[in-house]
């Protein structure tokens, strides 16, 4: 299996010589949208495969379960319902 864009980003910070916490950020945020991508678009992330749009729905994603996490679930159960990939839905639209 090939290295990830994730690992090549966290060697491209390591060169320039940022902070090992940083890099660890970095790399934790990274995954994450990895993750989300996968499961939203059915393939690898690579930076050729990002498009504006994934962007604001990940964006869209990121506060939505921010909102889901602190109780809000009923309020923004619709505006979440398609861009939360499956196993990440804590409430499903209604």
């Amino acid at each position: 299996m090939g290295r990830t864009c994730v690992e090549d980003f966290a060697d491209d910070l390591a060169r320039a010589e940022r902070s090992a916490l940083t890099i660890k950020n970095y790399r934790s945020d990274l995954l994450a949208f990895a993750t989300w991508f996968r499961d939203m678009n059915g393939e690898e992330l690579t930076p050729a495969h990002i498009t504006p749009t994934d962007l604001r729905a990940y964006k869209r994603f990121r506060l939505c379960r921010k909102f889901c996490s602190g109780g809000y679930e009923g309020a923004v159960a619709p505006i979440c319902g398609g861009i939360m990939p499956r196993g990440h839905r804590t409430a499903q639209p209604t």
